[in-house]
Parts: structure tokens; sequence; C-alpha cells
């Protein structure tokens, strides 16, 4: 964040005001909330400078639109696909791959999921993509599941209503919703 800000107070055109366009995945995610906060911490009218957070529909459209030059700067997972000509200015936090599952559904490990229904992220997310990755690592054929995006609302809401079993999210360890998860559901 130190990284970013002096970035911007370097790189600001004193002749002229500046709008500088950040990308985030859903509003409510850690990535949107810090950036959020950043930007009203950060920004400065008097000095030329704001900065304006969007929600987008994931890192596969964050990457578009930087490509595209509609926005500055994107939060993405570390590990999104990116193109040569980007580059990452800060590590705002670890994330850690998590598949949370009902405690009667008898999921113990990654292979538990055969015969199981699996809550996935969005298709434009680099979670759903590295969900797939895991998947072949542990050697989990696809067609001995049954996988579905959601909504991360919605998948909460069908592991509670037992339309699940499992879903498999990307966030921090200090996740303050999936704790709050933890703590309400049988998981």
């Amino acid at each position: 964040m130190i990284a970013l800000g002096a970035w911007l107070y370097a790189s600001q055109d004193t002749a002229s005001d500046r709008t500088w366009k950040v990308g985030a995945e859903r509003r409510g995610s850690d990535n949107f909330e810090l950036l959020e906060a950043l930007a009203e911490k950060a920004s400065s009218p008097a000095d030329g400078i704001r900065i304006s957070v969007f929600q987008t529909a994931g890192s596969s459209e964050s990457l578009k639109l930087l490509e595209d030059g509609i926005i500055d700067f994107a939060a993405i997972p570390a590990d999104a696909i990116s193109q040569p000509d980007l580059a990452m200015i800060a590590n705002l936090y670890p994330d850690t791959y998590h598949l949370i599952a009902r405690r009667d559904a008898g999921i113990k490990s990654v292979r538990d999921i055969v015969a199981k229904r699996v809550g996935l992220p969005a298709i434009t997310s680099s979670e759903y993509r590295s969900f797939w990755y895991i998947i072949d690592q542990y050697t989990v054929q696809p067609e001995r599941f049954t996988a579905r995006p959601y909504d991360q609302d919605d998948a909460i809401l069908a592991l509670r209503n037992h339309d699940i079993d499992a879903m498999f999210v990307m966030r921090a360890p200090s996740n303050r919703r999936l704790k709050r998860l933890a703590d309400a559901a049988q998981i």
C-alpha cells in the first residue's frame, strides 16, 4: 500500500487533476474493502488525486479492463494469468484455498468430493481455474462429482440448505466472512 501511495504521489500530474481507476472483484470481498479504504485515505482532491474503485466480474475482466486502458490498477490473485506488459505492484495479503464442507457431508480431503456436489466461484475468476488445477493435482476426475459456479452468497446459502456438500473459495486466512460462516454453520 505504501508503494502504491508513493508511486501515485511521484507520478501525479501537477498541471491537472487525475482520477486513478482501480478494479476489484465483488463488493464485500477482501480486495474491494481494502482498496476502498485505501482510496478513501489516499484520495486528496485538494492535491488533484482521486482514486475510484470499481467492481469487476473477476480477475479475467480486470485484466481485460487493464489491457484496454479502462482501469489503471487491478486487485487480482497472484496466481491469475497475466500478460507480460503488466507488473505486480504489491502483494496485499496471502490467499489460501479453502474447501469448505458441511460436517455431515463426509468430506475430509479433496479426494472425498467424489459423488458430491461442489459450489465453485465464478467462471471468470482465477479461483475457478485454481480449483480445476488443484483437482487435477489430486487426480480427481471431473466427471466423478458435480460442480456448479455460484455467487459466494448463493454458495453459502446452498451449503446451509444442503443443496451442495462443499464450496471452494480462495480467501485470506483471516477472512471475517469465512469465520462467521464456520461459527454459524455445521462445517
